[in-house]
């Protein structure tokens, strides 16, 4: 509606926005940096930002391999964050529901951390404001666009059929209030995506529902994932109390069972260069493998806008300076919102982080743990010149096995 408003204004068909590849150009474009641009003030320029002209956005949110990560992913609410826990209605109340769901890679990872390290209104709800906006989220977008040639969204109704009313204007002024069915596909919208894929290459063949799809989608579905109960799927809960902080990093130490950790561990994985062969095939068979997940549950977080939240899995020896090639380290995630009351349900934002790969890497030819697994969060600046970074509280963390 954004572009169809500005074709009308302009008398130019053909306008369509472009997508800032962040994963290609870590930088803000230039475009969008020069406060003047042709001798008059430029529109696209916003003062506030904090990150700099020459600053490059990091490999741990934007990178190749988290992209990777991502399209990996077979399952909708596994690529995408999850429905809210218990929504049961089409109701507008579950759209203003802020960390009703889980974040997923592509939520807690490049879309929430490219917000907060743009800074100055896009760390705000106001992000919209900034030009840079529109860019950012037509790679998100985009992202999307490319998961569908290899992947099939969602048939549930209570996401198909989510009205979302009066949320932007037709050109006439009228409401637009679409529902999500009538948004599935770009090219009935007026425009499309350069469908290369970022990393490692553009995926060839549609990926089938594997059986751990399934039963991922039902532990992203439930509160808890105490409360999924199915054969194939073995889960584990530690609660917390205490708090990660820049100095001090938070463990989570969650008993677990030693053999589904080595079964995870000395899965066969895919051979070095596989994925440049037949990347379809390569990436079915990491989807229908075992999987470890960590649910870190209802987070209570200060100053997120300056965080980036590092986990890791039993490094006996984590600091500031472990860097994330560091075969321990798990991901980074981000918070983006205003955390806390919104609409009418107090939530905190739940964040599922994929184990599988740093259990492979540490144990996969080293002696499994007895009975344990460690999670460590650990919070470091995202914007390292300034040393501001905040906390992290969760409520409990749960770790959930799953094989085929």
């Amino acid at each position: 509606m954004y572009e169809r408003v500005v074709r009308q204004l302009t008398g130019n068909n053909d306008f369509a926005l472009p997508y800032w590849d962040w994963t290609a150009d870590r930088q803000l474009p230039t475009a969008f940096v020069q406060p003047t641009w042709n001798g008059q003030p430029n529109p696209l320029f916003e003062p506030s930002r904090t990150l700099s002209p020459t600053a490059a956005l990091p490999d741990e949110i934007v990178g190749p391999t988290v992209v990777r990560q991502i399209m990996q992913e077979t399952e909708f609410e596994t690529f995408a964050t999850s429905r809210p826990s218990g929504q049961n209605s089409l109701d507008q109340s579950w759209i203003v529901c802020e960390f009703c769901g889980i974040f997923s890679t592509l939520e807690a990872t490049p879309h929430n951390n490219v917000h907060n390290i743009v800074g100055g209104i896009m760390r705000s709800a106001q992000s919209a404001l900034d030009p840079i906006f529109m860019m950012h989220h037509c790679n998100i977008d985009r992202l999307w666009a490319v998961w569908n040639t290899a992947n099939a969204n969602t048939t549930d109704p209570l996401w198909n059929n989510m009205p979302f009313q009066n949320h932007f204007i037709n050109p006439d002024g009228t409401p637009f209030s679409p529902r999500v069915s009538e948004l599935l596909l770009p090219e009935p919208l007026g425009y499309t995506y350069d469908l290369g894929m970022p990393a490692p290459g553009r995926i060839a063949a549609r990926a089938t529902t594997t059986p751990v799809d399934d039963k991922l989608r039902m532990l992203y579905a439930m509160p808890s994932v105490t409360a999924v109960t199915a054969a194939g799927i073995a889960t584990f809960v530690a609660q917390n109390t205490q708090q990660a902080t820049p100095t001090q990093y938070l463990e989570i130490s969650v008993a677990v069972e030693a053999n589904l950790v080595s079964t995870v561990a000395r899965y066969q994985r895919v051979a070095a260069g596989a994925e440049l062969l037949d990347f379809a095939q390569a990436r079915r068979q990491v989807a229908a493998g075992p999987r470890a997940l960590a649910f870190i549950r209802d987070i209570v977080v200060s100053q997120h806008e300056d965080t980036l939240y590092r986990v890791f899995i039993d490094c006996d020896y984590l600091s500031p300076s472990t860097p994330t090639t560091d075969p321990h380290y798990v991901g980074t995630f981000g918070v983006f919102g205003s955390h806390g009351s919104h609409g009418d349900k107090d939530t905190k934002p739940s964040v599922a982080v994929d184990l599988t790969h740093a259990i492979q890497r540490v144990y996969g030819s080293a002696p499994t743990p007895s009975g344990r697994l460690r999670i460590q969060i650990l919070p470091i600046p995202n914007t390292p010149n300034d040393g501001r970074a905040g906390t992290a509280t969760p409520s409990r963390v749960e770790v959930a096995f799953v094989t085929a």
